[in-house]
């Protein structure tokens, strides 16, 4: 009999579970969680998967959907199956669970759901998915719509829900909140079936992160005074609004609508509660503010003479800084009080006190920005690298932080955009950012020279009278940033490079360059040799061909350093000196040995 090799023949695939809940639990409501498998690789899925959620008492399992999900219940245990295929990062349609809130439940409930599938799954830390959230039984909610009584929210029946708080920007309202009251199973109930019910309420504000206020105040527009500064490291209120009578209309639960607004960041909560009956507490879960929108301002050369950026238009712009240099940009968070000047702000100072989310950047741990560019369109410019130390903006202070050692390492113009850095305010999301203005002209450091002689290591150079030619070299001059590193930019195709005038950084007592029959060498790379930051006079040229004429004829072997410098780089000492290109020249002449015997 032949050997037989027995193995696992199912697919390898890393799957993965998460599960979100939509809602606070209030008991006497449902809640709805939403469970999502995803295949992590490296092998697809062909097969089922099975989900197994097990509800802790003060949840019962009301209903599920998603497509071709079947569930079964037993007990607090759910069991949820699915066929198909899920690809190497796909996921499996949807699973979402309503539950009911008990209206006993209380403390804190633990929702725990598991994955497994037909596949050799190698790592089994992420097939669980946990839901830990502590019961809120306030008199009081906050809906987004008047609720019908008697109908527990969430049940479908009634067309209100719990609002969705996060997250909110930073100075602009959310609006249709309505206050709904609650029996004690936490079902929407009408204070009165047959006339309208006043109720004096006060509202305040809870900072939870960052800790403490930053001296912004909250408004609610039930009250027609601003909420008392934030209670400090989550703390329920200890001061309130005064007490605002809100009448709640017969046979109805809810009264509104009412808009709030915050003109500061961070997670936040809002709270209420009956002035009579101070027991008679609500609030809206915790949530997250976020700025409004981050700008740029500042700009400019960290070193001295600190040039402002010119914003510079075209390749014929004012400089700004070289390639590679360090330049400063201040960043600074703000509301959205100042939205329609947005585009305007090019200094701090000229930014409104109003409009700044001064509590930015004191989170417990504090969010950053990063920059990144983008090329300013038409010019024909194509290497974007990226900006070095992209976040090394300091600590943020009055919503405003400066940094001072980013570069941008190619010759051009870009525009800059700053961003949260991991994306994801406080778990909010993104934050919108204004781009800025065109911001450069970058402008090379240096150049990298190389001239290649015709003869090995050396070249035959011209007489002075009458003028004479030497024997012609190629120059290869390469644009550099202050890095030492190439500027692609540097090219005739964006108009970014220049005529680049030679010059001798040794040698030049015994005599001088020459382009042709022209003395000097002013304008002997012509713009147009460049290509991807490399310009090269060959000696092979028609014309424009480049020699070295001795003062004196005949001299001794001289040797030549070229030094290449264009009109930017010239003006001012480059950050990091240029390699001179160099070579040998000779003075041409002809040797003759003494020979002996017949001529035939």
């Amino acid at each position: 009999m032949d050997d037989v090799c027995v193995g696992n023949l199912l697919p390898t695939a890393d799957l993965s579970i998460t599960k979100t809940r939509s809602g606070a639990l209030v008991p006497g409501t449902n809640a709805t969680y939403t469970l999502t498998v995803t295949n992590n690789g490296p092998d697809a899925m062909a097969g089922s998967l099975e989900i197994v959620d097990t509800l802790p008492v003060g949840l019962s399992y009301l209903a599920h959907s998603g497509t071709d999900w079947s569930c079964g219940v037993n007990g607090q245990v759910i069991t949820c199956g699915w066929a198909g295929t899920v690809n190497n990062g796909s996921t499996a349609p949807p699973l979402l669970i309503t539950v009911r809130v008990d209206a006993g439940a209380s403390g804190s409930l633990i929702n725990t759901a598991t994955v497994n599938g037909t596949v050799n799954d190698p790592v089994s830390g992420n097939n669980t998915a946990t839901d830990s959230a502590g019961i809120y039984t306030p008199s009081y909610v906050f809906t987004d719509k008047v609720c019908t009584t008697g109908v527990a929210i969430g049940s479908g029946a009634n067309p209100c829900n719990l609002i969705n708080w996060s997250p909110q920007v930073a100075g602009v309202a959310l609006s249709g909140i309505y206050i709904t009251a609650l029996n004690s199973s936490g079902v929407p109930t009408q204070l009165s079936g047959t006339t309208a019910t006043t109720v004096g309420f006060q509202f305040g504000l809870s900072c939870i992160n960052p800790t403490a206020n930053a001296g912004i105040q909250a408004t609610f527009s039930a009250t027609a005074s601003a909420l008392p500064l934030c209670a400090a490291n989550g703390a329920i209120p200890s001061s309130w609004t005064t007490s605002t009578n809100v009448s709640f209309p017969a046979t109805s639960p809810s009264v509104g609508p009412y808009s709030f607004s915050y003109a500061d960041v961070g997670q936040v909560e809002l709270y209420l509660r009956n002035s009579l009956a101070t027991s008679q507490l609500g609030s809206s879960e915790p949530f997250v503010v976020k700025p409004y929108n981050l700008v740029l301002t500042d700009i400019k050369q960290t070193a001295s003479p600190f040039t402002a950026n010119p914003a510079a238009t075209t390749a014929a712009g004012t400089r700004f800084v070289r390639a590679g240099e360090n330049f400063s940009a201040t960043v600074t968070a703000v509301n959205a009080s100042c939205a329609a000047s947005l585009g305007t702000y090019t200094l701090l100072a000229s930014i409104p006190a109003n409009c700044k989310t001064p509590n930015f950047g004191k989170e417990t741990t504090p969010e950053s920005v990063s920059i990144s560019s983008t090329l300013v369109t038409g010019l024909n410019l194509t290497n974007n690298p990226a900006i070095v130390n992209p976040t090394a903006f300091g600590a943020f202070s009055s919503a405003s932080a400066t940094g001072s050692t980013f570069t941008w390492d190619d010759v051009g113009i870009i525009k800059l955009t700053p961003a949260i850095s991991d994306g994801d305010y406080l778990g909010g999301g993104a934050v919108s950012a204004t781009v800025s203005g065109n911001v450069g002209r970058f402008y090379v450091d240096h150049f990298d020279v190389v001239v290649t002689t015709q003869c090995s290591g050396f070249v035959y150079g011209g007489q002075p009278s009458p003028v004479a030619p030497g024997q012609p070299y190629t120059v290869t001059a390469k644009a550099m940033n202050a890095k030492g590193a190439g500027t692609p930019n540097y090219n005739s195709t964006s108009s970014f490079a220049k005529s680049v005038n030679l010059s001798l950084a040794s040698g030049g007592a015994a005599g001088g360059l020459y382009v042709d029959t022209v003395a000097g060498g002013n304008g002997a790379i012509p713009a147009s040799k460049f290509l991807a930051g490399v310009g090269t006079v060959a000696f092979s040229d028609a014309t424009g061909r480049i020699s070295y004429v001795f003062n004196a004829f005949p001299t001794l072997p001289t040797t030549i350093a070229v030094h290449a410098e264009d009109a930017d780089s010239a003006s001012l000492t480059a950050l990091i000196a240029g390699a001179n290109g160099s070579a040998v020249v000779r003075a041409g002449r002809i040797s003759l040995n003494n020979a002996y015997g017949s001529e035939l």
